[in-house]
């Protein structure tokens, strides 16, 4: 039971916990509704959260674990937590809920970011610019 483990029922009532699989287009719409996206897994090897939630411009607070701290800059774009560290994980949500303008700063640095890296465009340039090292070895 969630509930005894993690106290689910004990969240505040604007809080949602969802601990499933959430679809692309939900989860979309999920991200686009609140206020940041707080990703508190104890291990993880990849996931397309961090991004979605950047372009949707919002921050994300997530753990120093998988491929987080590579789309997460700490400080900048979100903040990047301890696993199993409840108490940074609570600084880190209070700090941003309290403070509007960062929340916002930290969104639009990620939304940037992922423009710069992470579209189309961007992609091509680095593939075109690593085939011509290639044929330059």
């Amino acid at each position: 039971d969630l509930d005894k483990i993690y106290g689910i029922k004990k969240l505040p009532s604007n809080v949602t916990h969802h601990n499933r699989y959430v679809p692309d287009e939900e989860l979309a719409d999920m991200i686009r509704s609140t206020k940041m996206v707080v990703l508190p897994y104890r291990d993880a090897t990849g996931s397309q959260t961090a991004q979605c939630a950047h372009y949707y411009a919002k921050p994300v607070i997530a753990t120093n674990t998988g491929c987080f701290p590579e789309y997460v800059l700490d400080g900048k774009s979100g903040i990047i937590v301890d696993p199993k560290n409840s108490k940074q994980l609570s600084n880190a949500i209070i700090y941003l809920m309290k403070n509007e303008k960062k929340r916002e700063e930290m969104g639009c640095n990620g939304k940037e970011r992922l423009m710069e890296l992470f579209t189309d465009e961007a992609m091509v340039d680095r593939y075109v610019e690593t085939f011509k090292k290639m044929i330059k070895s």
